[in-house]
């Protein structure tokens, strides 16, 4: 532990001394920010010089300097700890957060919004997310329920769509708003009776940006919520970045604001996310002998253009694959694996709906790929956003646009492959047989909770450290679950 603590303590001794001699660069921020992260996961005596380090490196003037604490504080530290799945790291979350926060106090803005909520100091933190665990059952006459985003794709699908299904069915004339960006709108558009409201969440902004995100949430909830009695609303939080995984409150009576700690909830026998996310609601609204599966009801304009497509070749077999990984590139299985897959699964008769991702390295990559395909022999057309129908006789038609749009084509295949991303929990949502190629995780719980969950057959395929480093071995099991 000594020698832990030692490094932790070198590492802002460095900071200070590159800081003070003005020969600071982005790339050692970068370093140390990593370097913090991980000795304020390593122990408790590591904590208070480790978080220290982390709020000074995301509170630097120069953006370009900060970004290496922020991904320290978000990426690194936070991720780290969410992607346990443990009580003890959510209660090390609570403290570092506090932490983090209140390193942002200088910021009269934030202050003044904390103040108003009754939290005063570090400790006002930690004290009001202890009490959010404590059960809650939720009844009576609700007029007007609102869910937060969990800003992330996949998230909202795999967590949110449960907890809006569950209202739907408890509350059949409650008016339902979902606080979201326009993207995760995007699918749940089909839905009438759901409303969708800008909140808006900066996941590459720097510390104080993502903090912003706060207060337009909190006044959007009181514009909601204006004018109806307390017992006449809910507010459903999924773990949602819009409150810092629920450290900012939203209302001053948190009588009607419902937190799901997705992070540490747990039932025997259940292991993923979506189920868990039922079983939280069964025990916040009662009993309730029906299944809830995750689901998705995506643009007209997209499923009709979907539609199309697939009209135009009735009688093939239709793969939809999406090899984005965010920006985590460990999530990829290495060379020659994206080249064989597609190569193979066209010399088995299949057709591909391939997504180009989001993003320059995503898009680029894909092109490659395309390329690649190209030379081969194989026939390749690219579509864009519900414009221009791929030639008839097209092997693979490349998609760029939205994840709405390309969820429509995942709704018309046969089947779908890709990567730990959002695209395999729209496909098992939508029922459509799906295999998910999991790799690049940092805790042995992360591939049970996010395995996705429909009413459609699902097949993971774990590939650890060691099985990502062997291709061939991942591709011929992929081939063999898509047989």
């Amino acid at each position: 532990m000594r020698v832990d603590l030692v490094s932790a303590v070198a590492a802002r001794a460095e900071f200070l001394r590159l800081r003070e001699g003005g020969a600071l660069t982005p790339s050692d921020t970068a370093r140390l920010g990593r370097e913090a992260a991980r000795a304020c996961l390593a122990s408790e005596e590591q904590f208070d010089e480790s978080a220290r380090l982390l709020c000074e490196l995301a509170t630097l003037s120069d953006p370009e300097l900060a970004r290496g604490g922020v991904e320290g504080i978000f990426r690194h530290a936070v991720e780290g700890m969410a992607d346990a799945f443990e009580l003890r790291f959510c209660d090390l979350y609570i403290q570092f957060f506090a932490r983090v926060i209140e390193s942002c106090r200088p910021a009269a803005w934030l202050d003044q919004r904390l103040r108003h909520f009754g939290l005063h100091q570090e400790q006002d933190l930690i004290r009001r997310a202890l009490k959010l665990r404590r059960p809650r059952r939720a009844a009576g006459p609700v007029k007007k329920i609102l869910v937060l985003s969990r800003v992330t794709l996949g998230a909202e699908v795999a967590i949110t769509s449960v907890v809006l299904a569950r209202m739907m069915r408890t509350f059949p004339e409650a008016r339902l708003v979902l606080l979201a960006g326009p993207k995760s709108a995007q699918l749940f558009a089909g839905e009438g009776r759901l409303t969708a409201r800008p909140a808006e969440y900066p996941r590459g902004g720097g510390l104080l940006e993502r903090l912003a995100a706060w207060p337009p949430v909190v006044d959007r909830v009181h514009e909601e919520i204006e004018g109806l009695r307390p017992g006449e609303y809910l507010v459903a939080d999924p773990d949602s970045r819009l409150t810092q995984l629920g450290m900012l409150p939203l209302l001053a009576d948190e009588s009607a604001y419902l937190f799901f700690e997705s992070r540490s909830y747990s039932k025997p026998g259940i292991e993923t996310l979506s189920e868990l996310t039922a079983a939280w609601a069964n025990e916040t609204f009662g009993g309730d002998p029906a299944t809830l599966h995750p689901w998705v009801s995506l643009p007209l304009d997209a499923v009709q253009f979907a539609q199309f497509v697939r009209a135009a070749a009735p009688q093939a077999r239709w793969v939809s694959v999406n090899l984005g990984v965010g920006d985590n590139p460990a999530k990829r299985i290495q060379d020659p694996f994206e080249q064989r897959l597609l190569d193979e699964l066209l010399r088995s008769g299949w057709r591909i709906f391939l997504d180009k991702g989001e993003g320059e390295e995503e898009a680029e990559r894909v092109d490659r790929l395309l390329s690649f395909l190209r030379d081969t022999g194989w026939r390749v057309a690219e579509i864009v956003e519900s414009a221009g129908l791929p030639a008839a006789d097209s092997q693979v038609a490349a998609w760029r646009g939205s994840l709405a749009g390309f969820g429509a084509l995942i709704g018309v295949s046969d089947l779908y492959i890709g990567y730990d991303s959002a695209g395999q929990h729209v496909a098992a949502a939508l029922g459509i047989k799906t295999i998910d190629i999991f790799a690049g995780f940092r805790w042995p719980r992360m591939a049970q909770r996010w395995r996705p969950a429909g009413t459609g057959v699902v097949r993971q395929i774990v590939a650890d450290t060691h099985l990502a480093k062997e291709p061939e071995k991942v591709l011929a099991a992929v081939l063999e679950a898509a047989r």
